[in-house]
């Protein structure tokens, strides 16, 4: 599906302005023709239809996976574990183990920075903590208050958690056994091998996003044709069109190499399985830009141009003969054009 331009629609109207003006009649104050002509040849004809017309845009896209930040180690010691490359982690999961101790994900936006005890000063972070503890079942009898107060039923909690995981109890979460991370992770690459010294400081993985998406520029001109959760569709590298659905618009313009500005947009497939064995694919995105519902339409080469302006459409009537009958013009899209005027379903237009 692509936008009409409008040197299209000209030429078109044009053409058929030009065979009007051939076998012209002029138009009476009600907007028809007082003067028929008889066809000596059979004329090209379609019907005026109700329909939806629907105008459309297409942007290039990439799908492959959204590089994120990399992973970096708060502990000191020997790596004796490593993820695997290519694998997604989530909340809860072990990504690494350092002296054969783990080090866990858990759901969160600030990096852990500092031992979190009961000595540890009021803190996001300490929201952050306890609301890992008590989604991973570590508060049975529901002390918890989540807040930024690191509180006795909260030292409890620490303590069941260290237990579960085969650590010493001891209440208090050292600096880098918890990797705090806003959403799961793929490993896009392992830095450090098993068996080496890491120190406090050092990148353990680079990552990406667990599941592809599209990403894809939208001129800083069309800025506002697209926004999130905007329904639009993707069409694969074998030709498959997939639903899919804009998560995110960028507000900063960014430049190209060409000169040009564009806004980043960040697409994800309805469903994920479809893009599966696509990395920095490219793929094309369509999405609506106007659209008009029931309404009437006819080709845009039945549309004629008047000498005094406006445009007309030449009606076959059923002995063969035709009358002009003035329209008013609407949406174009895919080929057809919305009109208003002294028309109903079924009428036979000349399509020159």
């Amino acid at each position: 599906m692509r936008r009409i331009v409008g040197w299209v629609l000209l030429v078109a109207v044009g053409i058929a302005g030009a065979l009007w003006l051939v076998r012209s009649g002029v138009l009476d104050s009600d907007g028809t023709a007082d003067s028929t002509t008889a066809a000596s040849t059979p004329l090209r004809t379609a019907e005026v239809i109700r329909t939806d017309l629907i105008v459309t845009e297409d942007i290039e896209g990439t799908l492959g996976f959204v590089a994120g930040d990399p992973v970096v180690n708060r502990l000191v010691g020997t790596v004796t574990a490593l993820p695997d490359e290519g694998a997604t982690y989530g909340f809860g999961d072990v990504l690494y183990r350092i002296d054969a101790s783990p080090a866990v994900i858990a759901e969160g936006s600030i990096p852990m920075y500092r031992p979190l005890s009961s000595r540890s000063a009021d803190g996001p972070d300490v929201a952050q903590l306890e609301a890992m503890l008590v989604a991973g079942g570590y508060d049975p009898d529901g002390d918890i208050e989540i807040d930024e107060d690191f509180t006795s039923a909260t030292r409890n909690a620490v303590k069941n958690w260290q237990d579960a995981l085969g650590l010493d109890d001891t209440g208090v979460v050292e600096l880098g056994r918890i990797v705090f991370l806003p959403a799961p992770i793929r490993v896009v690459e392992v830095r450090p091998v098993v068996g080496s010294v890491i120190r406090d400081g050092e990148i353990v993985v680079t990552t990406s996003s667990p599941r592809t998406k599209v990403t894809a520029r939208l001129g800083t001109a069309d800025q506002g044709l697209l926004g999130e959760g905007d329904a639009v569709v993707v069409e694969l590298p074998d030709g498959t069109d997939v639903p899919a659905t804009v998560t995110s618009v960028g507000t900063v313009a960014q430049r190209s190499p060409d000169g040009s500005s564009y806004l980043e947009v960040e697409i994800e497939l309805d469903d994920p399985a479809m893009g599966e064995g696509f990395d920095e694919a490219p793929v094309t995105v369509t999405f609506e830009t106007e659209r008009a519902e029931d309404v009437l339409a006819v080709p845009v080469t039945a549309l004629v141009a008047l000498a005094e302006g406006g445009y007309a459409v030449e009606v076959a009537g059923p002995d063969g003969r035709t009358r002009l009958v003035a329209v008013e013009t609407g949406t174009f899209a895919d080929g057809l054009v919305e009109v208003t005027g002294d028309l109903e379903p079924g009428t036979t237009v000349v399509v020159p």
